[in-house]
């Protein structure tokens, strides 16, 4: 498979002096690429709101939210470990990711101790494209594709678009 060519699962480094002043430097999750389009979140920048006070459930206390994108930006996504949380009309992104699901039992779980912050990411908004628009984009130099863990990508490091710019050989994007 062409490292150029995203998929569902991967990554995406916006370019760091691009004229999107939102995508600048952003660390993109992709939940879903197809000729239709494709969708993701941004995993790099952080609101200062938890999920606790978004949809005022206690037990999503301490549970962090990061600006997913500028589509619908008052819309909540989530997206968690396949391994640790199975919430029924979810959307597998791969063996170790899914997508949204059953909310009334996510905070279910949350209120019996069963949900950590570091299995799930809480998002406000997303980032989406046309068909053709993201590839056209990576044309343009806007994106990159970036060969990476999923451990890694989901990690809070406060450099994660420089240490995976770095990882992944992108010098001239780190002058």
């Amino acid at each position: 498979m062409d490292s150029n060519i995203p998929s569902a699962g991967g990554v995406l480094l916006g370019e760091p002096f691009g004229p999107d002043p939102f995508f600048r430097r952003s660390v993109v999750f992709l939940t879903e690429h197809s000729l239709g389009g494709a969708v993701g979140f941004v995993l790099n920048k952080p609101l200062p709101v938890e999920a606790g006070e978004l949809v005022e459930e206690p037990a999503l206390a301490g549970f962090p939210v990061y600006m997913g994108g500028p589509v619908e930006p008052m819309s909540l996504h989530y997206i968690y470990s396949a391994q640790d949380i199975f919430l029924s009309g979810a959307v597998n992104i791969n063996d170790h990711i899914r997508w949204g699901g059953d909310f009334a039992r996510l905070k279910e779980l949350a209120r019996q101790g069963r949900l950590f912050p570091d299995k799930i990411r809480f998002f406000l908004g997303y980032s989406g494209w046309d068909g053709g628009q993201l590839e056209a984009e990576i044309i343009n130099g806007a994106w990159r594709v970036a060969q990476t863990g999923l451990r890694r990508a989901f990690s809070d490091l406060p450099g994660l678009w420089a240490s995976l710019a770095a990882e992944n050989c992108f010098a001239d994007w780190l002058l």
